[in-house]
């Protein structure tokens, strides 16, 4: 096989992976996600907003490798490599399918990891000015969303402090 019919190959697959993710964000949706993110909250609805941050992450992971599949795919017809690499097409399959099945297990680490970073960063965002207002069950929702543990016997005052700080530490990595 010409070593750019396999660069041509790897762009199908490149291909593959990017469609999938450009999809995945609408038909991998259970049925319960969308009926908390078609539901009405007070104020706004943080299941709606935190599939949109997913949704966005998972569409440029997709739209990048479709590119690059693109690339690739051009870059082999353009560019002809006649040079010819003894590798049978079954095993050429099972090396791509392989790679491409792992790529895009680690792509789904990767979106779950800058997902929660975002969701972090806009939940900062929302409650920065909002949080010396908040007491009670809205103070206990602000830290949940926050990833901001309480002890058991703080008080309000210095649990706000602790969100507080969380907050400023979270917007100023960016």
């Amino acid at each position: 096989m010409k070593l750019s019919q396999i660069i041509i190959i790897s762009g199908l697959a490149l291909d593959i992976i990017g469609a999938i993710f450009l999809a995945k964000g609408f038909m991998a949706k259970k049925i319960q996600e969308i009926i908390n993110e078609t539901a009405t909250f007070l104020g706004r609805n943080k299941h709606f907003q935190d599939s949109l941050i997913k949704q966005k992450i998972e569409a440029i992971i997709g739209a990048s490798f479709l590119l690059l599949g693109f690339l690739f795919q051009v870059a082999g017809n353009l560019f002809p490599i006649n040079k010819k690499i003894c590798i049978s097409t079954l095993i050429l399959f099972v090396i791509l399918a392989a790679g491409s099945i792992t790529l895009f297990f680690i792509l789904l680490k990767f979106t779950s990891f800058f997902t929660k970073k975002k969701i972090l960063k806009i939940e900062a965002i929302y409650h920065k000015d909002k949080i010396s207002k908040y007491e009670g069950r809205s103070l206990k929702l602000c830290g949940e969303y926050l990833e901001v543990e309480r002890t058991q016997n703080e008080n309000e005052e210095d649990y706000k402090k602790k969100i507080k700080n969380k907050i400023r530490h979270i917007l100023k990595k960016d």
